[in-house]
């Protein structure tokens, strides 16, 4: 029996797994990045409040202000995907 020449192991499993492979390493960036934001406000209101001996009010605030960059950040990503794919 013959074996499939490069053009036609292309289009079958091997594409779909470089596919899947694609996604999943696209949404791991993304909520990476989402993590990231909320993290990044909780240290700098941890820090603040430390500071300026306030807590727990900059932790509280830098929680949502990280949760509201984050999903702005995941919103711009999937606006650009949606783009990408249209093309």
């Amino acid at each position: 029996m013959a074996q499939p020449d490069a053009g036609e192991r292309r289009g079958g499993t091997e594409s779909t797994h470089q596919q899947l492979y694609s996604l999943a390493r696209e949404g791991y960036l993304a909520g990476g990045g989402f993590f990231s934001s909320i993290m990044a406000g909780f240290l700098i209101g941890f820090v603040l409040d430390w500071w300026l001996d306030t807590r727990p009010w900059f932790i509280v605030a830098g929680i949502v202000a990280g949760s509201i960059s984050g999903f702005l950040m995941m919103h711009a990503w999937a606006v650009q995907e949606e783009q990408r794919r249209e093309r």
